[in-house]
């Protein structure tokens, strides 16, 4: 199953109907409150996380380096990558670049973690990168 955290239902559809004209399972969690609460319950069920970067901080509003929502989705990635190495994980978003140069070296050096920018990327280049992405785990 793949997991899909983002607050942007309809940016994501087209998204979500080309990897499920794929055969690909697809649940979309719309918050961060749920999305942590999801990984938490179903982990084992998890084969890809899609993940945001821009979303409503919720719980993690707590967290340093929250700003407002702005990184929302990197700390929760963050918090991913402490319990899970080798899970597959791609950051999609609106913005041209990630800024934070931690995660960026992680994602040059690990081949379980992906960049793509929404504006960018048409829906069947994204199942082209997320099949890439299956094939080396």
């Amino acid at each position: 199953m793949f997991v899909i955290v983002d607050d942007e239902l309809e940016r994501m559809r087209v998204y979500i109907e080309e990897l499920q004209l794929c055969n690909y399972q697809v649940e979309l969690v719309g918050n961060i409150d749920d999305a942590l609460e999801y990984f938490d319950k179903k982990k084992e069920q998890i084969e890809l996380l899609i993940l945001d970067i821009m979303m409503a901080s919720g719980q993690l509003s707590r967290e340093p380096g929250i700003n407002g929502g702005l990184r929302t989705g990197i700390v929760f990635y963050k918090k991913i990558r402490e319990n899970d190495k080798n899970l597959p994980i791609i950051i999609f978003s609106n913005l041209s670049q990630i800024n934070d140069q931690e995660i960026e070296e992680e994602i040059e050096n690990n081949p379980r973690s992906k960049f793509l920018q929404k504006i960018e990327t048409l829906p069947y280049q994204f199942v082209e990168e997320v099949k890439e992405m299956l094939s080396l785990s």
